[in-house]
């Protein structure tokens, strides 16, 4: 059941709180990636702003005028979402494996890092596969405002049909770190296992996201209260920040618990 798994992924946060810790590097990693890049995106966006120098462009050839005309940043911009996606990978499976051998009551975060970390190759072939499909998304929605000029009909249909794609491929491969982290699976493996787990769940998954949801908007709103007294701006931002900690904790420790327990 869906609700059982609900309250072991709170009460294994609440029974270790260390739990929180991959959730509050990993702010810290993405900060410190949001840093680096803010500049470039600067950069990009004044270049954007004055897209008309490089002449008018169908959509479907604009990636490849915007390449020539901003490389640079773009090329810096792929890296770092590159690698803010691999470590985010990383990072889920340390908190799934977390989540499965706590729920097992043997777990040893930084062990689990060391673990994680060998999982690392696997993890970027992983991260490929999504450049690749996102990639691919990207030009058929470029596509689709192609379309759109000519028959706005057509474009539109062919929008909803990408969208209504983009959202069975998040359902479908919502659990490959699950499957990688409790099957030992690689990614083409976990893959396979997280699409067939999902035919097998339908309801339960699309359950999993709305109850993640829920308690994503309940924290943000119990921490908004609370730090609407608060004057303090530097508590403040320390309290919002533990919240997101514990958000990404327990959606993430939900969904590897929920698999390990229902595969």
């Amino acid at each position: 059941m869906v609700v059982n798994e609900t309250f072991k992924s709170i009460a294994l946060i609440a029974k270790n709180p260390l739990l929180l810790v991959p959730s509050i590097i990993l702010a810290l990693i993405g900060i410190a990636l949001n840093a680096i890049s803010e500049t470039t995106i600067n950069s990009l966006l004044e270049k954007i702003i004055n897209i008309e120098s490089i002449g008018s462009k169908s959509f479907i050839e604009l990636p490849g005028q915007l390449f020539t005309f901003v490389n640079q940043e773009i090329i810096l911009l792929i890296v770092i979402s590159f690698a803010t996606l691999l470590f985010g990978l990383i990072f889920y499976y340390w908190i799934a494996l977390n989540a499965i051998k706590q729920n097992q009551k043997k777990t040893n975060i930084f062990n689990n890092l060391s673990e994680a970390l060998k999982a690392s190759p696997q993890l970027f072939a992983l991260s490929i596969f999504f450049v690749v499909l996102a990639i691919a998304l990207m030009e058929l929605f470029l596509l689709a405002l192609t379309v759109i000029e000519f028959n706005w009909i057509i474009g539109i249909i062919i929008t909803l049909i990408i969208l209504l794609a983009i959202i069975w491929l998040v359902l479908n491969l919502i659990m490959v770190v699950p499957a990688m982290t409790y099957l030992k699976e690689k990614a083409n493996g976990a893959v396979h296992k997280s699409m067939t787990f999902f035919s097998k769940k339908p309801g339960q998954i699309i359950a999993l996201l709305v109850i993640t949801l829920l308690f994503s908007l309940i924290v943000s709103w119990i921490i908004g209260v609370i730090t609407s007294f608060i004057a303090i701006e530097l508590v403040s931002t320390i309290i919002w920040f533990l919240a997101m900690a514990l958000t990404q904790t327990f959606n993430l420790s939900l969904f590897a618990i929920y698999y390990s327990e229902n595969k």
